[in-house]
């Protein structure tokens, strides 16, 4: 109870002060955006989508216990604790596969829908089901970076450039239509490094939630690694930025390759094994 006083007082406190989503503002220059966009791209090892065959992860992390209070089922810390998931690259649909303490939760997401299990239980709870969504989209957005916003077909829009800790960015606004899960439209702003091209940071809307209406977070990416022939980041952080400033999640990459099978001959040949 103590918990849940402290976090409804720092939301009071907090909201007045929380930061702005960034804006547009003077020339939209979209031809530098997506200039910006393709070097990323290409830092990163080129278009992920262009590959056949799938990516699978595995990830391990830990919530901050503000955020288990402010969004339960956004969380989900009862299931979504350690995680392997599987991206095909033909559809970019993914498949997670999320263990915790209370048990196995199995997400799978396709552009149109999104089917949730718990203990092999199918979910029919709409909240659920669009929280479910909206995490399977923003995992694919920090797993395939720049070539996510490309697969999207986002409209882009460079920002004044800025820096973090030290090092320079070029930032680009980049508006999805649909957004992430069930929302109709979401943004997102990539911080791109100057010297290496790479991901820094991307800072984005949560629109698909009634509870996340308004808000918006960043997650920054490191440690990246050449891992078959593409440069990937291997920890994440993700702070809260609206409508309190919070942090959020840490998480890091246990496994990860490039496989030529997609994501069904995987599954069919696990099936088999069985």
């Amino acid at each position: 109870m103590l918990l849940r006083i402290t976090v409804v007082t720092s939301l009071v406190l907090l909201a007045g002060c929380a930061a702005q989503f960034p804006e547009p503002a003077g020339s939209r220059n979209h031809a530098s955006a997506a200039a910006v966009l393709d070097r990323s791209i290409e830092a990163h090892g080129g278009y992920l989508f262009d590959q056949a065959g799938s990516v699978r992860v595995s990830y391990d992390g830990e919530w901050r216990n503000v955020v288990k209070v402010l969004q339960p089922v956004l969380v989900d810390a009862g299931y979504r604790q350690q995680s392997e998931e599987m991206l095909d690259l033909e559809t970019a649909g993914i498949v997670q596969v999320h263990n915790g303490p209370e048990g196995t939760k199995l997400v799978a997401r396709t552009a149109e829908d999104v089917s949730v299990l718990y203990d092999d239980v199918e979910s029919d709870d709409e909240t659920t089901r669009a929280a479910s969504a909206l995490v399977a989209d923003a995992y694919t957005m920090f797993l395939a970076g720049p070539s996510f916003i490309r697969q999207r077909g986002a409209a882009l829009t460079l920002l004044e450039p800025a820096t973090r800790d030290g090092e320079s960015y070029q930032r680009i606004h980049a508006v999805l239509e649909p957004g992430f899960g069930f929302s109709d439209r979401d943004e997102a702003v990539l911080w791109v490094n100057d010297e290496t091209g790479l991901l820094g940071l991307v800072h984005f809307t949560i629109d698909g939630l009634a509870s996340t209406r308004g808000a918006h977070v960043d997650v920054a990416f490191s440690e990246y690694r050449e891992i078959d022939g593409f440069i990937w980041p291997t920890e994440f952080y993700e702070r809260v930025r609206a409508p309190l400033r919070v942090a959020a999640h840490s998480w890091y990459v246990i496994d990860l390759e490039v496989s030529p099978d997609s994501v069904d001959d995987y599954l069919a040949r696990a099936d088999a094994g069985n």
